[in-house]
């Protein structure tokens, strides 16, 4: 009896530890909410260029209701060669080269059902790139490259099945 309870406890605590989430019958979701949070990030962003995703994860999902979930996704994006109006796929452009490359780390959270997936929130913070530039021109390039913060409501919905 003790070692059963011994055990529930350990497996309690393991699923509340941070270890990383793997469920491989979300990777079709999660990424079409990572594509979803990355088109809005275009949509908004104030750049030229267009962004990519280089390394995606999920932080949490969250269930809200019976078939119906958050997922609480953290992204980073860094500015491709592709200008904005070309219309192409972010996926398919090369990544931009050197040291004043835009990049940022970004969050988002997106309720997803069998019907729908919607962008609840997202936030994107600029990373700086580069250590010895001075803070004002810093901070100025964060304001003129990039600067995105969207909050709920955001009613941007995709059908299952159509991005």
């Amino acid at each position: 009896m003790k070692l059963a309870v011994l055990c529930l406890a350990l497996l309690q605590s393991l699923s509340c530890s941070g270890f990383p989430l793997y469920q491989h019958d979300l990777a079709p979701t999660a990424q079409q909410a990572i594509t979803m949070s990355l088109a809005q990030v275009n949509k908004q962003s104030t750049g030229a260029n267009l962004y990519r995703v280089h390394h995606s994860s999920i932080k949490r999902v969250v269930t809200v209701g019976m078939n119906m979930y958050d997922l609480l996704l953290n992204f980073g994006i860094r500015e491709t060669v592709c200008p904005k109006a070309s219309g192409s796929d972010p996926n398919t452009c090369d990544f931009k080269l050197g040291f004043f490359v835009s990049t940022a780390s970004c969050s988002s959270r997106v309720r997803v059902s069998s019907e729908l997936s919607e962008i609840i929130s997202l936030r994107c913070s600029r990373s700086t790139s580069s250590s010895s530039s001075s803070e004002s021109n810093s901070r100025e390039v964060q304001l003129q490259l990039f600067h995105l913060r969207l909050v709920a409501p955001y009613n941007q919905m995709c059908h299952a099945g159509r991005p």
